[in-house]
């Protein structure tokens, strides 16, 4: 015997083998590839349609706001100051993610009667429709503020997306103004209390006290009726004044940089399908045979 003659160990692969039982059952992994892509191939078809449409925003322009500014303490934070802009910018962000805000707008809008009545029809909550539907897009620049909207072909995508970003616009409006009136209410009522203690101690004009680089006014936030009965009236008349403005003040600005885009296709196609099930069965024939050659 030879001993330097390689043996070949019984447990190798042998491969010409392998190929030989693939080609033998061929048939059988045609079939059932077959079946796999055609079941893939019905299961996409049979997936419902879902669009995309998606829209870009600018934030409000800061000079609309400039004359609010003596009012910025009461937006602002404890640890950091913020603009009043910042504020109604971030506000309205909220507003646009907020589902009940989203629910209200559908409850409200005329043009998609036949869209609720699908909702009505299929027994389909419209919370339940739209969870997840209508999302920001993340964007690590923040250049750019954009959202999409995923919906079905009974919706009007991307008039109703044009029409969502109005319509949350003037809700973050009259909440913007509903604080500040608050806000100016509250300044009102202050002055007018310590107005009443003026005209009660018969104290007309600010109260003088000598310093040595001159005349002074006493200003003590505390006692804000120092300032006499004149200047409490006018800067009364003034915040009431400041507060008729607000109702009839328009926030003239256009939300949307860019209009809601033309709808796309967001579902897989069917031959993504098909693919997927293609090499499922074909892994599939592969186990069988397998199995058989046991």
């Amino acid at each position: 015997m030879n001993p330097n003659k390689q043996t070949i160990p019984d447990d190798d692969i042998d491969l010409r083998e392998i190929i030989l039982t693939l080609w033998k059952e061929k048939y059988l992994i045609l079939i059932i590839t077959l079946v796999f892509t055609a079941a893939g191939y019905i299961y996409g078809t049979l997936q419902p349609k879902v669009y995309q449409t998606t829209i870009t925003l600018r934030n409000a322009p800061v000079l609309m706001f400039k004359k609010y500014e003596s009012f910025l303490s009461a937006f602002s934070s404890q640890q950091q100051q913020i603009t009043v802009s910042s504020s109604y910018n971030q506000n309205l962000k909220l507003n646009l993610i907020s589902l009940d805000n989203l629910v209200n707008f559908v409850e409200q809008n005329k043009k998609i009667d036949e869209f609720k009545s699908y909702l009505k029809t299929n027994n389909i909550k419209t919370s339940a429709y739209f969870r997840g539907k209508f999302q920001q897009v993340a964007d690590k620049k923040k250049l750019t503020d954009q959202y999409t909207l995923n919906f079905s072909i009974q919706l009007p995508g991307t008039e109703f997306l044009n029409d969502y970003i109005i319509f949350t616009k003037q809700v973050s409006v009259d909440e913007f103004k509903k604080q500040l009136k608050k806000i100016i209410l509250n300044e009102i009522e202050i002055y007018d209390q310590n107005l009443k203690i003026a005209k009660k101690i018969n104290l007309e004009n600010p109260i003088l006290k000598s310093f040595a680089e001159g005349n002074s006014v006493v200003n003590e936030p505390q006692a804000l009726f120092y300032k006499g009965s004149k200047v409490l009236s006018q800067q009364k008349f003034y915040l009431e004044k400041k507060l008729k403005e607000i109702d009839n003040y328009t926030f003239n600005y256009n939300p949307i940089l860019e209009q809601a885009s033309n709808p796309t296709l967001a579902t897989k196609s069917p031959s993504n399908f098909m693919v997927t099930a293609f090499a499922l069965g074909l892994f599939f024939s592969l186990i069988v045979i397998f199995i058989r050659s046991m």
